[in-house]
C-alpha cells in the first residue's frame, strides 16, 4: 500500500497538467480549453480531448495566463528536490514497516537487537541522502516537515534499543502523520505558485488515501 501511494505521489509531481483556460480571439471568438503545448508563434490546446492550435497573432487575450507561466517557471524548479526527498521518507515508513512485520516471528532478544540495529543503520543513510540534497531557498517549510520526520525516527532508534512492540508502533504512526503533514505541505506551495485545480485537487486524494492507510493502521494495533 505505501509502494502504491509513493507511485502516486510520484506521478503527480512528474505529470504537467494545464490550466483550463480562456482564449479570447481578436475576431471576438471564445474558446475555454486547457493549454497543452507553446512556442513563441503558437498554442496546442485540449478542447474535449481533441487537440487544437491556434496561432497567437490571432488571439486577443489568455485569461489566467499569468498563472500559468508563474506555474512553468517554478514548478521544473522544485520538482526534482520534492520527488527525492518525498521518496525517502516513504522508504523510512517502509522500514519501520519491514522491521514490525519481522518482529512478530522473533523470539531471541539477540536476533531483536541485530534487526534493530539494521534497522537503525538504513535511517541513518536515509538521513544522510537527506542532508546532502540541497533545497531550494523557497522550500524552507517543506524541509522542516522534511528533517523533523526524519528526526523523529531517527531519535527513536538513536535512544530506545530496549523498545517495546507498542513503542515501535508509534513511531511507525508518527511516520504516516509526517506524510500527511508534508503532502499538505506541498499543496499549499503548490497554490501559492499558482498551480493547476486538477493537481491540487490529486494532491487532496492523496492526503485521503494516506488518512486511510493510517485508519487502517491505527485500527490493527487496537487488535
Amino acid at each position: 500500500m505505501r509502494k502504491v501511494i509513493l507511485l502516486i505521489f510520484l506521478f503527480n509531481l512528474i505529470c504537467l497538467f494545464s490550466f483550463a483556460e480562456t482564449i479570447i480571439f481578436k475576431s471576438g471568438k471564445v474558446v475555454e480549453a486547457k493549454i497543452v503545448e507553446r512556442t513563441d508563434e503558437w498554442i496546442k490546446v485540449d478542447f474535449q480531448g481533441v487537440h487544437l492550435t491556434y496561432y497567437l497573432e490571432d488571439i486577443e487575450n489568455i485569461d489566467r495566463e499569468e498563472n500559468f507561466l508563474q506555474w512553468q517557471e517554478w514548478h521544473p524548479y522544485v520538482e526534482e528536490y520534492i520527488v527525492n526527498t518525498a521518496s525517502l521518507i516513504f522508504d523510512i515508513g517502509d522500514v519501520i514497516a519491514k522491521h514490525m512485520e519481522k518482529i512478530h516471528h522473533i523470539i531471541l532478544p539477540e536476533t531483536k537487537k541485530e534487526l534493530f540495529t539494521i534497522a537503525q543503520q538504513e535511517i541513518f543513510v536515509i538521513g544522510q541522502k537527506i542532508k546532502s540534497l540541497s533545497p531550494p531557498l523557497d522550500l524552507s517549510g517543506y524541509y522542516k516537515e522534511i528533517t523533523e520526520a526524519w528526526g523523529k525516527v531517527n531519535n527513536f532508534y538513536t535512544n530506545n534499543s530496549n523498545y517495546t512492540d507498542s513503542e515501535l508502533k508509534e513511531i511507525g504512526r508518527q511516520v504516516l502523520l509526517s506524510q500527511i503533514d508534508i503532502v499538505k505541505e506541498v499543496k499549499d506551495l503548490f497554490i501559492k505558485h499558482g498551480a493547476p485545480e486538477d493537481y491540487i485537487e490529486s494532491q487532496d486524494s492523496l492526503i485521503e488515501n494516506l488518512l486511510k492507510l493510517l485508519g487502517k493502521y491505527e485500527f490493527k494495533n487496537i487488535q
